[in-house]
């Protein structure tokens, strides 16, 4: 989100965004900098200080909310579409998933999990997300992906869903999109390199 070229009518609010972020980043580090020198009196112990407060935490994040977007919205049976075929309908309803936790689960993860609403209406509070799925799915048995949320999926969904295959509408281990590619006549290959 930091590192993009924004639409005009956009440029100056997220040039100003930028600028608290980083502004608040170069505060903090100079602050735990000062803090870290005058504790250790040394540069490695400073940084070191800096990386476990800041840059640790930082990355567990975006560790984190990489994996809880990727389990609901890449899977074997989720299809994805391209661009002039996608619809709200599509995107909301058939581009995500439910996966229930075990119970207590959803207080800590703020009901997350409990997606599809979230995709539907935003404005959904997270403590009514699961009767709100509970109705979606009533509406739309035939579309709604509601499943338990088990650590082996993941792992599953991330050895299959490598690449998308938009023209199949299906994902691609690296090896099956390699056996694609060479099944592909050579005419074909220069109109997608084109």
């Amino acid at each position: 989100m930091m590192v993009f070229d924004p639409p005009a009518r956009w440029k100056k609010a997220i040039g100003r965004d930028r600028a608290i972020v980083y502004a608040y980043m170069a505060t903090f580090a100079a602050t735990l900098g000062v803090l870290g020198w005058s504790r250790t009196g040394t540069v490695l112990g400073t940084a070191w200080l800096i990386v476990r407060v800041m840059v640790i935490p930082f990355l567990t994040f975006s560790y984190l909310i990489g994996s809880v977007v990727h389990v609901h919205h890449v899977q074997p049976d989720i299809r994805w579409w391209k661009r002039r075929e996608w619809t709200k309908f599509k995107g909301q309803m058939e581009g995500t998933t439910i996966l229930r936790t075990p119970p207590g689960m959803n207080f800590f993860l703020h009901w997350i999990m409990i997606h599809i609403p979230h995709h539907v209406d935003m404005r959904i509070p997270m403590y009514n997300l699961d009767l709100a799925a509970d109705a979606i799915k009533a509406g739309y048995p035939e579309t709604v992906h509601d499943e338990p949320m088990r650590f082996r999926d993941f792992i599953a969904n991330s050895r299959q869903c490598k690449l998308y295959d938009f023209d199949a509408g299906t994902w691609l281990t690296y090896a099956e999109a390699a056996a694609a590619l060479a099944a592909t006549p050579a005419d074909t290959e220069a109109e997608v390199a084109a």
